[in-house]
């Protein structure tokens, strides 16, 4: 295996970093006056999933690489689609959402139970998938 330029906890440092700036800027969304809120906030979440895909090659585990590059290509789609929010119906917006939340939960869920039979038991999954299913609630609607 070659090795980094960077220094792991480095890398660790400034991954943690990015992460936590762009979740801040999210949440500075309502204070600012911002014209279009769908579009920043899809900006801020493609940026999230470039930082997910690329963090996914980090892993060792191939199926842990997999789960990391299918996460970021919904966080991806759905950043696309908020970019995008104006020029679709909001409910159907919404709901399409809702379904792509739903699909990263029950492929958690799934992997959590396989995970439970085995013995090999994971609460990282089990966690992966009520946060995708919380991740639906009234604040996202209103930026559509």
């Amino acid at each position: 295996m070659a090795k980094s330029l960077v220094n792991p906890k480095v890398q660790r440092f400034i991954f943690t970093g990015i992460g936590v700036l762009l979740a801040l800027l999210s949440l500075l969304t309502p204070v600012w006056e911002v014209t279009e809120p769908a579009s920043y906030v899809g900006g801020l979440l493609v940026w999230a999933a470039l930082l997910e895909i690329l963090h996914s090659f980090r892993r060792a585990e191939n199926s842990a690489r997999f789960s990391g590059w299918f996460s970021g290509a919904i966080t991806l789609i759905i950043g696309t689609l908020l970019i995008n929010a104006n020029l679709f119906h909001r409910e159907a917006l919404v709901n399409f959402i809702l379904i792509l939340f739903l699909i990263d939960a029950c492929r958690y869920l799934y992997i959590f139970f396989r995970n439970w039979r085995i013995g090999n038991l994971a609460w990282s999954d089990l966690a992966s998938a009520v946060g995708n299913e919380n991740e639906y609630d009234h604040n996202h609607i209103a930026y559509c």
